[in-house]
């Protein structure tokens, strides 16, 4: 579950709203990059129905070993 502020936009009052993660996804892949030894590409999906509304959100980046 997730707390959304309610009407008073203050987020821990007896307005806020609560709403179910019931009808959401989150998918992580990590991959190698190919010919760049030690970088991993890392890809985050968020998938989520609100409604007959369905969203999709992807957050690539990158990550790479310090040596």
């Amino acid at each position: 579950m997730i707390l959304d502020p309610g009407p008073d936009k203050i987020l821990g009052t007896t307005d806020d709203v609560v709403m179910s993660l019931k009808n959401m996804t989150r998918t992580i892949a990590i991959a190698d990059v190919p010919g760049e030894p030690g970088l991993r590409q890392i890809t985050i999906t968020l998938t989520y129905t609100v409604g007959s509304m369905s969203r999709q959100y992807t957050l690539v980046s990158f990550i790479s070993q310090f040596s």
